[in-house]
């Protein structure tokens, strides 16, 4: 039988050798738009820490009841304010914090620069040794910091960038909706 493939493919490549070149170089390119999906895919759903998965847990809790929960049966992904304070104040882990999303406006010490719109996460101070977060300059703040609601924050390089060059910007002051 492929000896018969093979057959037809020469003599389709004596009758038209430009189709046929274009024919390959289609499977060809569809090929590696393939793999490369493939590859890019495999890349970006790995473990991003593999070193620790095994030791981050992510509670839930089921504060809505039955008929509360997502159509896959599920309790909802985020408890609310007061279970998540107790469990802070449980401390029942090692290392532990809670998280949720923030998106203020930064308010430039240049009055003739419009506020910055940014999001991000309001978290405790454990959260950056317990997910190995890097930093370009400075670290985390002490867990002393979140017991005295310390006016503290970590920025991306990209917010330091716009409002102070790339510099080290450890201990400078930034104005997040008015407060500093």
């Amino acid at each position: 039988m492929f000896a018969y493939y093979l057959e037809l493919a020469v003599r389709s490549l004596r009758r038209s050798p430009g189709l046929t070149a274009l024919m390959v170089l289609a499977i060809g390119f569809g090929v590696a738009a393939s793999m490369t999906t493939w590859s890019v895919f495999r890349a970006v759903s790995g473990d991003p820490i593999p070193w620790k998965s095994s030791k981050l847990f992510v509670p839930q809790i089921d504060n809505w009841g039955p008929n509360g929960r997502g159509s896959d049966g599920e309790p909802p992904n985020a408890m609310d304010y007061n279970d998540a304070i107790t469990l802070m104040r449980d401390h029942r882990a090692k290392l532990q914090s809670a998280m949720y999303q923030i998106s203020p406006s930064i308010v430039p010490a240049d009055a003739s620069k419009h506020p910055i719109n940014v999001s991000g996460h309001a978290v405790y101070s454990e959260f950056f040794p317990m997910l190995d977060v890097p930093f370009l300059y400075g670290s985390g703040w002490s867990a002393d910091d979140d017991t005295q609601r310390a006016a503290v924050a970590v920025i991306s390089s990209k917010l330091n960038q716009k409002l102070f060059g790339g510099d080290n910007s450890v201990g400078k002051t930034v104005n997040i909706e008015g407060k500093d």
